[in-house]
């Protein structure tokens, strides 16, 4: 299956985060755009950088927990992200920040942990389509098939334009014996333009000729 890093905004957070990208990226003055700094200026630059990096953290007991979550949807580390999300969660328990944290510790190994993220952002959001389809890629990883193609059904049902959903019950599909089902997803995958947009169109369509073949042949 695929596991995308399909991170989520709470509607909440929204209009505070966005406030901030665009006054941290898009309101530049002219002059800092067309002209490039004086080598002083670089100098002096790089100076309050080395400081910078040498200098305490600052305090943040006083962040929101969008502040927190923000935090953690910038971060590359697992480990921060996991801690940020967590300290959003203990402000101000979210669906999307149970939702993220779920995909950090699921990309640590921690498939117990993801599988309780993402069913707590289930209950919390029960129309969550990205949850279930996360929640069913873990539960293919422990090997609980019933309970992952229930899971893809659902991402499905709540949200039937989600490729990715599409994919991941049609592999699943496929490993438990059901070709046709397999294929029936793996054309509505492409259909939706999941091919072309993860570049494994030639793949999934070579994939669809071969269940075909052995739908006919019945060949296993």
């Amino acid at each position: 299956h695929k596991s995308y890093n399909g991170l989520t905004v709470p509607v909440e957070y929204f209009d505070e985060a966005m406030t901030r990208l665009r006054a941290r990226h898009l309101n530049v003055a002219v002059e800092a755009v067309l002209h490039p700094p004086s080598a002083a200026a670089s100098e002096a630059a790089i100076a309050q950088r080395a400081a910078a990096a040498t200098a305490p953290d600052v305090l943040t007991e006083g962040l929101t927990a969008e502040r927190w979550f923000e935090r953690g949807f910038e971060a590359t580390d697992r480990e921060a992200q996991i801690s940020y999300y967590t300290e959003a969660i203990r402000l101000k328990p979210n669906a999307s920040a149970y939702h993220n944290r779920g995909i950090a510790r699921g990309a640590k190994g921690d498939v117990e942990g993801e599988l309780a993220d993402y069913t707590e952002a289930i209950r919390l959001k029960p129309d969550h389509a990205n949850a279930y389809n996360a929640r069913a890629n873990a539960r293919q990883t422990k090997g609980d098939m019933e309970g992952a193609l229930a899971d893809y059904a659902e991402a499905i049902r709540l949200k039937p334009d989600l490729a990715i959903a599409h994919f991941n019950r049609g592999t699943a599909r496929r490993k438990n014996g059901d070709l046709q089902g397999a294929v029936a997803d793996f054309q509505k995958y492409l259909a939706l333009g999941g091919g072309i947009r993860d570049g494994d169109q030639s793949m999934v369509e070579s994939w669809i000729r071969d269940l075909r073949e052995k739908l006919k042949t019945g060949r296993p």
